[in-house]
């Protein structure tokens, strides 16, 4: 009796295992994704903004310039690393498409 009361609570727990930590990785994985498609957003935002304002000059906008001139009050970080981007890091802007580059 004690036998099939062990192997229960093994095949439970690996039930378990099977179908919650593909789970978790899962939600993980998709929150660093989302974070960083903040990050991208808030940044390719605000270089439009500084943009069609006049007050950047270039279509290249980097992040040093939106923090000079304050339309990020705030410093962008890798959600991943906890690292701050890299002041070179900017924002490409184009008729088409803005898209934010690493520096």
């Amino acid at each position: 009796m004690n036998i099939n009361k062990l192997s229960f609570n093994i095949l439970l727990i690996a039930v378990f295992l099977i179908l919650c930590v593909p789970t978790i990785y899962k939600v993980v994985k998709h929150h660093q994704e989302s974070s960083y498609v903040v990050s991208e957003k808030l940044a390719i935002e605000k270089a439009k903004e500084c943009y069609y304002k006049k007050d950047c000059a270039l279509t290249k906008v980097t992040l040093k310039e939106l923090y000079d001139k304050k339309y990020i009050t705030e410093k962008l970080v890798d959600p991943k690393t906890k690292e701050e981007y890299s002041d070179q890091s900017y924002v490409l802007i184009t008729k088409e498409e803005s898209t934010f580059h690493l520096a």
